[in-house]
């Protein structure tokens, strides 16, 4: 029996979307994961972290050659900007294998990401319905900005970006929306710098 949670007491239960209105990192259940794991979970990606962990695990456990190179090359004391960097100028020269590697990822995983899809939209949906008919209409016109774009440029080459994310609390607000390059848009990712007040 695991005795772990003995230590300490259970977190406080919190949904996802009051963990995101909240600008938490992590939220709580108390129900267990696919794995029957009863652990916090990453807002971003819904993630057990406990099956995080024993990721991490096996994964060192099956590739020790892989880790010590990293460890050689410094990966591990490298700033959060050096790896952003490193990681992009990856990208940018293995671009051909990256998004092959992508497109294997999302068809391994197309149920989730499905799913993940029709809850954001849903969510979208909700907060559209409560803002008011002026506001609703300034966010029409910027997605119908956003679409003469592409009409323009071609399909997608113009995205419509939520300013602050969604994952880090961010509303669906015309106040919190911009039109940005795809490109702009999906090196941005979840990333928010938060202005100076």
């Amino acid at each position: 029996m695991d005795n772990s949670g003995m230590d300490e007491p259970a977190p406080k239960i919190i949904s996802r979307k009051e963990a995101q209105a909240q600008g938490l990192k992590r939220y709580y259940t108390g129900k267990p994961c696919k794995h029957g794991h009863i652990a916090e979970r990453s807002v971003s990606d819904r993630k057990c972290l406990e099956c995080n962990r024993s990721n991490v695990s096996r994964f060192r456990e099956n590739h020790p050659e892989s880790i010590r190179e990293t460890n050689k090359k410094g990966w591990s004391k490298l700033s959060p900007e050096h790896k952003r960097e490193k990681a992009k100028r990856y990208r940018t020269n293995n671009r051909e294998s990256y998004l092959q590697g992508m497109r294997n990822h999302y068809e391994q995983n197309k149920a989730y990401y499905k799913q993940r899809r029709h809850e954001t939209l849903r969510n979208l949906a909700d907060q559209y319905n409560e803002l008011s008919a002026e506001e609703q209409q300034r966010v029409d016109a910027i997605y119908a900005e956003a679409n003469e774009l592409n009409a323009r440029d071609g399909a997608r080459s113009w995205h419509v970006d939520h300013i602050k994310p969604l994952a880090k609390g961010g509303k669906h607000h015309p106040d919190n929306l911009q039109i940005l390059t795809a490109e702009e848009n999906l090196s941005k990712g979840a990333k928010y710098e938060a202005e100076d007040s």
